[in-house]
């Protein structure tokens, strides 16, 4: 045996192999316009999921699907607006705004990572500063056009959630990749 491929053989002896759940977790922010304000787990409930009595999984989890009652994602929903707060749709066109709350990759990708080469600021920081300052411009219009968009297809008095959920298990999953909002009108920002 060679002497590289001693070097290769005692590598892979001592590399380190996980067994068990490996997590590339994802996360998304929702923000939803509720059509007024929820007042009880009650509310939550009826705007979610009107009659429909359970929350089902999108995903098989271990070959079996996974529900949960309807009541218990909505108390989930409820405390998380209690947390976070409700907003008016001027606070929430800011908010977008200056939080930059809009699905960027394609921008990203178009301004900082133009013909596949990344700019970088150990090249050229004058090109570097100018392709960040575009894509930062280009987030921000993205944002504030998507958030009024939302704004103009909720109702009048709606007043808005920013929530967020992410697959760190299985409910979390659930609730950010199961379609939670489908009935009111809102925006996924997905935060990978």
């Amino acid at each position: 045996m060679s002497a590289l491929e001693k070097t290769k053989h005692r590598k892979a002896r001592k590399m380190k192999i996980r067994q068990g759940f490996v997590s590339n977790s994802s996360s998304s922010s929702f923000i939803v316009a509720f059509p007024r304000m929820p007042k009880t787990i009650g509310d939550v409930k009826d705007m979610l999921f009107c009659d429909q009595k359970e929350f089902h999984h999108p995903y098989p989890v271990d070959g079996r699907k996974n529900f949960w009652p309807a009541k218990k994602i909505a108390k989930i929903v409820f405390e998380d607006i209690q947390k976070a707060g409700v907003k008016t749709a001027d606070e929430i066109l800011v908010e977008a705004v200056e939080h930059k709350m809009c699905n960027s990759w394609d921008l990203y990708d178009m301004f900082l990572r133009p013909g596949g080469r990344y700019v970088s600021h150990k090249d050229d920081r004058k090109e570097y500063d100018a392709a960040h300052k575009k894509y930062d411009k280009a987030v921000a219009n993205r944002a504030k056009k998507e958030a009024q968009a939302l704004i103009n297809k909720s109702p009048k008095d709606a007043v808005y959630a920013i929530l967020s959920y992410s697959d760190d298990d299985v409910i979390g999953c659930a609730m950010e990749h199961g379609d939670l909002f489908i009935r009111l009108p809102h925006n996924k920002i997905s935060c990978h």
